[in-house]
């Protein structure tokens, strides 16, 4: 048989009174808070959800409570206007976790303690280790009950920059050894990003959603999602596919790329690039409807340890017109200049930024048209221009088309287009949709 106890955590720092009843006192163990717990250690759990119920609607807060039964089951959940809306359930075999941006903050936590919270929610390390190190981050007593709270006195939250120190350990040994990409899988198909409701699933990373071509052609709305998986060989794992009816809605073929975005709230936009609008839902019902297709069952997903973030990105307008001195000089000659910027933001892509546009210059009787790239190191300080001629018949200007950078080959992946910046050549991929096609990089932070 293994500890078992209960208790609640509220934060009051105004010091509110309220009554409890017989049975149960308020400790005060960390500044800030109060700790209630069981007199004579009844292990009532029903009893201490009754209580989280009534005091969070009494005192307008929110509760933390902890359920902890035989070192088997660590339940951590929050409890506001008496009803329990967020928890976390660590047990020996699982862990499951539900609403966190609720525990961050009704656990008042800054952004790197979150960070932390999160990291540790997303590791099955047993419902021991779980609670201590959760209540480290947290800084609030979780591992007691009566009998231990007078028998330590002190000492009862465990110190928190020993398990900060624990999991930067523990990512260092979990860190992939290699510092170049390796690729995890290859096969025809799109990376979409579609609209997607809210949902658990969001707390996973790692995940991946493709339209891929089939005996009949590629069809845009039949949906593969996969996920990244752990291990010393991960690869690409399929854990789910959905449908959304976008020829049926928009009238338009199976295979025409189209874009699904808008604001949940407002509307909903079936965008083919560059700009064409084949529908538009402003319907709360409708855009609930098609958002909820695309939620991935939370059981069907892990938790890897890798950090993916989206590359991050900087406003073209945080930087001059004409970065480049030599072209300066054209344009304050008598020959007539014209940039014409693609995309209002720039990625930050292997410490370099790269602005992509269309350059035109102007002479008697000559127009001389180039496709354009600034590019700058990540102190946004020019490095140099690269211009490309191109014909006048080429539709490179692409409003709101993605591109990415390959510095280890020198080339640009814009829209259907790879551009070869050292032999200054533009060549159309033919691997891809004869239609435009949205392309987004992601990363994994160091890894």
């Amino acid at each position: 048989m293994g500890t078992k106890f209960c208790n609640m955590n509220i934060y009051n720092p105004s010091n509110m009174e309220y009554i409890l009843p017989a049975g149960y006192s308020i400790k005060k163990i960390v500044n800030g808070w109060d700790t209630i717990l069981e007199d004579e250690c009844e292990i009532d759990f029903k009893k201490m959800e009754k209580i989280a119920k009534t005091l969070s609607k009494d005192l307008n807060t929110s509760v933390i409570t902890v359920n902890y039964f035989d070192d088997d089951v660590f339940e951590l959940y929050v409890t506001v206007d008496g009803r329990k809306t967020a928890y976390s359930c660590v047990s020996i075999d699982d862990r499951i976790s539900k609403k966190v941006p609720v525990l961050v903050e009704a656990l008042r936590l800054n952004d790197k303690d979150a960070k932390a919270f999160r990291y540790l929610l997303k590791n099955n390390n047993g419902p021991q280790d779980a609670i201590f190190k959760i209540s480290a981050i947290c800084q609030l007593p979780l591992y007691i009950d009566s009998y231990i709270y007078e028998d330590l006195q002190e000492n009862i939250v465990p110190d928190k920059n020993t398990v900060l120190d624990e999991i930067k350990k523990e990512k260092s040994r979990n860190k992939i050894k290699s510092t170049r990409p390796e690729l995890l899988a290859e096969f025809p198909g799109d990376v979409v990003s579609y609209y997607t409701s809210g949902s658990e699933s969001d707390d996973h990373q790692g995940i991946i959603r493709t339209v891929e071509p089939t005996r009949d052609g590629i069809d845009y709305g039949k949906v593969n999602c996969y996920q990244v998986t752990v291990g010393e060989n991960p690869y690409l794992k399929k854990v789910f596919d959905y449908y959304i009816p976008i020829s049926e809605l928009t009238g338009e073929p199976k295979g025409t790329n189209i874009w699904i975005f808008g604001d949940p709230k407002d509307n909903l936009v079936f965008l083919e690039p560059p700009c064409m609008c084949h529908y538009f839902i402003d319907d709360p019902k409708k855009i609930k409807e098609i958002g909820d297709v695309g939620i991935i069952p939370k059981e069907n997903l892990s938790n890897p340890p890798y950090d993916f973030e989206k590359i991050k990105s900087v406003s073209n307008e945080e930087f001059p017109e004409e970065p480049n001195p030599e072209l300066a000089k054209v344009k304050d000659s008598d020959i007539y200049t014209d940039l014409f910027c693609l995309s209002l933001d720039m990625y930050i892509i292997d410490g370099f930024i790269i602005r992509v546009s269309e350059y035109n210059q102007y002479k008697k009787h000559e127009n001389s048209r180039y496709a354009r790239f600034d590019l700058f190191d990540d102190n946004k300080k020019f490095i140099k221009t690269v211009l490309i001629p191109i014909e006048q018949s080429m539709k490179f200007r692409i409003v709101g088309a993605r591109y990415t950078y390959l510095p280890e080959r020198n080339l640009v992946i814009y829209d259907d287009f790879v551009v070869d910046l050292k032999d200054r050549t533009i060549i159309q991929n033919e691997n891809l949709p004869k239609s435009y096609t949205f392309i987004e990089k992601r990363t994994a932070k160091n890894y």
